[in-house]
């Protein structure tokens, strides 16, 4: 039974894609949502709540709901206070590239159902760390966030040995943060406590300008207090989750005026200022991202060069071993040719993960790079699962780089692969501990 679900949301690509640019198209959408809801839930009763925390999970979610459901619904109702949406950016909507967006939510909630059961179901993960696990927890933590914001504000310039470690710090510090809230979660106090002072530092971070791994971080910590607290869904739960909704997106809204150096000139002149940025985060910036996809679509779908189908393998090579490795930060030249960027543009732009194996090689491109990453997040699943809270923990942790669709997928690959091996000393030293003991302890 568990295997019937990848069939079905082969189906449901298979559909989207045949029907993108005709009416039925509508129904797409719903379809997708339908199968991913409903393999997810086979998942998480078969599996217990940290199915939802997997990879697989939420990079499914996350695409489902922010580059397709999310922008249908609201592009019609908010258009008035869009700043930056014209009708070209909404042709995304209904072609090519939705119909592959939802092909890949729906292909990897069903992997999540195909794997085979998890040993562990979330039960009473609380106080698992013990003193030496949270003395290291604590240390990588609170160690790693100040670290990092040395180097932040520190020198001006760093050479590439100063930068890798800057670069590695934030994995490390974030996988120890998840390590002690999972750790923590059944000591309500103790949890209070340390929430309070991981929103101070997370604030400090966010102002330092890396708000996006604090996000997703946060994100995934609420998620996972929210499915294994004991408190009633319809009266606490629920409501906690709208709440959580609110103020995330406040605090995004928020950290556009603080990065605004513009912010009170734009205030004083539009009234609706708040409500225009908050649109442009939460449904521009997807609609254009999408929309650079569907160009990439239309440009490359059938040229790419099948030689270089598995071009993203050369992320895995280090630059101590390839000095000449090309960079994988192709951003800047891919807003110009596929976003209709000016050339002076000096941001970067985003075609999705799926984007840059087609311009690579086309479909097979696109064929492999779903083969690695389905591969990957499978492994990684599977794994932690077996590593019980401690893999639940590096879910959590690594949600900044393991579920981002927002880039290519070159630096995807690269991304990943650095953050576990740059988490890798903590929450290795904490899984032996938790091994050693029979009971699942890291008390001495």
């Amino acid at each position: 039974m568990r295997l019937i679900g990848i069939p079905v949301a082969l189906l449901v690509g298979v559909f989207a894609w045949i029907s993108a640019g005709q009416a039925v198209f509508v129904l797409a959408r719903p379809l997708a949502a339908l199968v991913v809801a409903s393999v997810l839930y086979a998942a998480w009763r078969r599996d217990g709540a940290p199915t939802l925390l997997s990879p697989l999970a939420l990079l499914s979610l996350q695409s489902l709901a922010l580059y397709s459901l999310l922008p249908w619904l609201l592009l019609g109702l908010h258009r008035h206070f869009m700043v930056n949406t014209s009708a070209l950016l909404g042709t995304y909507l209904g072609s090519r590239a939705e119909a592959l967006v939802l092909g890949f939510a729906a292909i990897l909630a069903a992997t999540r159902l195909a794997l085979e059961p998890s040993p562990w179901r979330g039960s009473s993960p609380g106080g698992f760390l013990g003193r030496r696990g949270m003395v290291l927890a604590l240390s990588a933590a609170l160690g790693g966030v100040l670290l990092f914001l040395a180097f932040r504000f520190g020198a001006d310039t760093m050479d590439d040995s100063a930068r890798q470690i800057r670069d590695g710090l934030m994995p490390m510090a974030l996988t120890a943060a998840a390590l002690l809230h999972v750790h923590w979660l059944g000591r309500p106090r103790l949890h209070l406590r340390f929430a309070l002072a991981a929103l101070a530092l997370g604030g400090v971070l966010v102002l330092a300008g890396t708000g996006k791994p604090v996000f997703y971080s946060f994100g995934g910590a609420f998620l996972w207090w929210l499915v294994a607290s004991p408190l009633p869904w319809r009266r606490c739960r629920l409501p906690l989750l709208g709440g959580f909704v609110i103020l995330g997106l406040a605090a995004i809204t928020a950290f556009a005026f603080v990065r605004d150096h513009g912010v009170w000139h734009r205030l004083s002149h539009h009234a609706d200022e708040p409500l225009r940025i908050l649109t442009e985060k939460v449904v521009d910036r997807q609609l254009e991202t999408g929309w650079c996809f569907k160009n990439v679509m239309d440009e490359s779908w059938r040229i790419g060069e099948p030689a270089r189908a598995l071009y993203f393998a050369a992320a895995l090579v280090p630059r101590v071993v390839w000095p000449d490795k090309p960079s994988l930060s192709v951003g800047g030249d891919l807003g110009v040719r596929y976003c209709a960027k000016d050339p002076a543009w000096h941001h970067s732009a985003s075609v999705t993960l799926l984007g840059e194996p087609v311009i690579e090689a086309g479909a097979l491109g696109l064929t492999a790079a779903l083969a690695a990453c389905l591969g990957g997040l499978a492994l990684l699943t599977v794994l932690g699962g077996r590593a019980g809270p401690v893999g639940l923990s590096l879910w959590i942790g690594l949600a900044p780089w393991l579920v981002d669709f927002d880039q290519t997928f070159a630096m995807y690959v690269a991304n990943g692969v650095k953050s576990i091996l740059y988490a890798a000393p903590v929450w290795l030293v904490v899984l032996w501990w938790w091994r050693k003991e029979e009971g699942g302890s890291c008390a001495e």
